[in-house]
């Protein structure tokens, strides 16, 4: 065995082992998809739950929502301007909320 292959073999061998000091970003990659489903999904229930009882501002924020949501979702991963976009039609929505 040559010194050039000895030394491919460990380094193929550090780099083959290396791939489980990913697992746990993937695992949270995971776990946070899962999160916006659910609340793509929440947010939808919470949409039928109250469409005859909201008035036409909170309709209308719930729908830009989940719009939102389903913009996110369907890139797969988000940028600081859609997490922007949340927070403002988050906020809207507690802003409508609270102020009759």
């Amino acid at each position: 065995m040559t010194m050039r292959s000895r030394v491919e073999r460990i380094v193929e061998r550090y780099i083959f082992n290396s791939r489980w000091l990913l697992t746990p970003f993937y695992l949270g990659l995971v776990l946070v998809v899962a999160a916006l489903g659910i609340t793509f999904f929440r947010e939808l229930w919470h949409l039928y739950a109250m469409v005859f009882t909201a008035g036409e501002a909170e309709v209308v924020l719930l729908v830009l929502s989940l719009f939102a949501s389903t913009l996110t979702l369907a890139a797969g991963r988000s940028t600081v301007l859609q997490g922007g976009v949340h927070l403002v039609i988050f906020a809207a929505f507690l802003v409508m909320s609270a102020v009759p």
